[in-house]
């Protein structure tokens, strides 16, 4: 994001990367209404900072497709072909096993779908281990968004999304009292992954059985995972060869 915001960038980018994650707390907000948005929607000056969110989408799209879509897809894929699901093809029978142990029968597509789920957590691990300053980073954004550009926020995600102003403020409240520092911080090692996981799920989370399971799943993840820096480059160049040039 530095390389295409530059040095002067504001810090509120960083939570624009990630509203799209953080607004669906709100029960009358779903991904679909944060995710199924155009990428290359043409954005008015006074909305300018929506680009980052639909940079978010972009990234989304390469690590499930290796390609940046027109507007993504409610369509489930198998086999898409993108980088969360390609590394998560080693945990898929890892996942059936674990559910053959504790006797819960899963469908071989739900155990695509959350092997791919697992590398985008056990991803996140990894760089927030490898990048120490990251969680700083996005706790201080969180904090400057709101001492600072909260109704320029609020202003420019109702322009992009169509949803009623009310309904965000509420949806930001919730979601950065979820994401904020404690909790993000919390989130950040290998019982938080895995604990994550668990309640996404909704696993037994008193089940010993389940918690050794998915904390290996988290470790194989975190393994699967090194040499990230390669698909963060190619991620990169992928965006900007299809279009993505913000100017702020």
């Amino acid at each position: 994001m530095k390389r295409y915001a530059g040095g002067d960038m504001s810090p509120d980018i960083f939570v624009y990367n990630v509203i799209p994650d953080i607004l669906p707390i709100h029960e009358s907000i779903t991904s679909q209404m944060t995710h199924r948005i155009p990428r290359f929607r043409a954005i008015p000056p006074d909305f300018g900072k929506a680009l980052f969110v639909q940079f978010h989408l972009m990234v989304d799209d390469v690590a499930h497709y290796g390609t940046v879509t027109a507007a993504g897809t409610d369509e489930f894929h198998s086999d898409p072909g993108g980088y969360a699901y390609e590394k998560g093809k080693d945990l898929v029978p890892r996942i059936l096993d674990l559910h053959r142990r504790i006797q819960k029968p899963i469908h071989p597509d739900s155990a695509i779908y959350r092997s791919h789920m697992m590398i985008e957590m056990a991803f996140d691990l990894l760089l927030f281990q490898r990048e120490g300053s990251l969680v700083s980073l996005f706790t201080d954004a969180l904090d400057h968004t709101l001492r600072r550009s909260r109704p320029e926020m609020v202003s420019t995600l109702h322009w992009l999304l169509d949803i009623p102003v009310q309904t965000l403020e509420e949806a930001i409240d919730r979601g950065f009292r979820a994401y904020g520092g404690d909790r993000i911080q919390s989130t950040m090692s290998l019982a938080g992954r895995t604990r994550l996981y668990i309640e996404k799920f909704e696993y037994d989370s008193d089940d010993g059985e389940v918690w050794r399971g998915v904390e290996d799943l988290v470790r194989r993840g975190m393994e699967l995972s090194e040499g990230y820096e390669l698909f963060l480059s190619r991620t990169l160049k992928i965006i900007k060869k299809a279009g993505f040039s913000p100017r702020l």
